[in-house]
């Protein structure tokens, strides 16, 4: 979780880590609902990665992602 709304500290560094380290990776759920929405699109992690935008909570942007890293060869 950060407090930005810039995909540059959000999905980007999530693209980044998996693709940079080789991680095998699920995505957790996390709920849409009135204040938490998707991604911004473009992005492989787009489809699993959520956003709290200023203007629905009237306060500070969040980026929301729920990573578990898949052991292998243990």
């Amino acid at each position: 979780m950060t407090c930005s709304i810039h995909p540059l500290e959000g999905e980007e560094v999530v693209d980044y880590v998996v693709r940079r380290l080789g991680l095998r990776v699920k995505f957790g759920e996390i709920p849409i609902n009135d204040f938490i929405d998707r991604g911004y699109q473009g992005y492989t992690s787009s489809n699993y990665t959520r956003r709290i935008y200023p203007h629905r909570i009237k306060g500070q942007g969040f980026f929301l992602a729920l990573l578990e890293v898949e052991k292998h060869g243990l």
